[in-house]
């Protein structure tokens, strides 16, 4: 990216004013310190006209560990934090509003759920750990978009 950019004269503020997408994130991408998310690399490559495909090719890999699934059980909150940390605040939101929507999808789910019936019974249960679940996690990225 940074090439492309240098061939174009463009600067990291030109790139952010034409992508939406804050100089320090391009910065970090650029140097390898930002995992790059795909709606980010998404809008940069908009703005410069360019397919994705460029822009990764010479993108060097992020030293942090690579993204967390959402709902893998086994990521304790520190990992989780440290993921999102690493989350560029537009990606932060998106997936705020992505954990916002499961969770009341598991929530209307629960409110209707028959409890007579064993299957239903468990069905319930397991949506309520995924419910607890995604509620700490959750917790964990509006801690994060506060802080920003």
């Amino acid at each position: 990216m940074r090439r492309i950019r240098a061939e174009r004269q463009i600067t990291l503020r030109d790139l952010e004013e034409m992508s939406g997408v804050s100089k320090e994130t391009i910065s970090g991408i650029e140097r390898g310190s930002r995992s790059p998310q795909p709606l980010t690399l998404g809008k940069l490559a908009r703005a410069l006209g360019v397919d994705i495909d460029d822009l990764l090719s010479e993108t060097p890999r992020p030293k942090a560990s690579a993204p967390l699934d959402l709902f893998d059980e086994s990521s304790n909150e520190a990992q989780w934090r440290e993921h999102v940390d690493t989350l560029p605040r537009e990606d932060s939101e998106a997936l705020q509003s992505n954990l916002l929507s499961r969770i009341d999808e598991l929530t209307k789910g629960l409110d209707r759920a028959d409890l007579s019936d064993p299957v239903r019974i468990e069905a319930s249960m397991r949506a309520t750990e995924e419910l607890l679940l995604l509620q700490g996690r959750l917790l964990v990225v509006e801690q994060a978009l506060t802080e920003a």
